[in-house]
């Protein structure tokens, strides 16, 4: 037979916190955490498998921020349980810690822009640079080799074969710099993968 904190926390995190293995936590630990917080340690560590697998999926620190947020929510709905079934001062300090906690993260959640269309902002100004100024650059060459060729009409071929193989190596090498700045740009914001 489960205890009601085991239930309250099933309740709380769903059934699929019944499949998730136990961590594989220095015992000593474990049992310091369980006794301080009156809960199984297997419990424990389930809860503490299950935070890390949502967190592990997030790719920027804004996810993270809401992946946090649901589980605040979740340990709210856990200490209202608590301190409906024992109103204690115990419980109703957690209670009002957590659901100010919860509070707080909220509205750091609405300041926050979301990284990923900020990149995305910001790659469509780079991008639209870089061709701006690839196409400038394209123009320059373009009359430098007309004027060359006007004053030297025997070394055609010379100039534009010249002419010809700068502008392909440019190419590459200018999406090699704009793909960098793409990653550093996603490592600046935070965002991973």
């Amino acid at each position: 037979m489960k205890s009601e904190n085991e239930q309250i926390i099933i309740n709380s995190l769903g059934d699929e916190i019944k499949n998730i293995q136990p961590a594989l936590l220095n015992k000593n630990t474990s049992e310091k955490y369980a006794k301080i917080l009156n809960v199984d340690p297997d419990i424990l560590a389930e809860i503490q498998i299950n935070v890390e697998q949502k967190l592990a999926n997030c790719s920027t620190h804004r996810e993270m921020l809401e992946v946090e947020i649901n589980s605040l929510a979740e340990c709210v709905g856990v200490a209202t349980e608590l301190y409906k079934r024992r109103p204690v001062p115990d419980f109703a300090f957690q209670l009002a810690s957590l659901s100010q906690a919860h509070k707080s993260s909220l509205q750091q959640l609405e300041r926050m822009k979301d990284p990923k269309a900020i990149v995305g902002e910001i790659e469509s100004q780079i991008r639209t640079m870089f061709m701006a100024i690839v196409k400038a650059m394209a123009l320059e060459m373009d009359k430098t080799k007309k004027e060359m060729i006007r004053l030297n009409p025997e070394s055609k071929n010379t100039v534009e074969d010249l002419f010809g193989r700068m502008l392909n190596s440019i190419q590459p090498e200018t999406q090699n710099i704009y793909d960098d700045l793409q990653k550093n740009l996603k490592r600046i914001l935070g965002i991973r993968g």
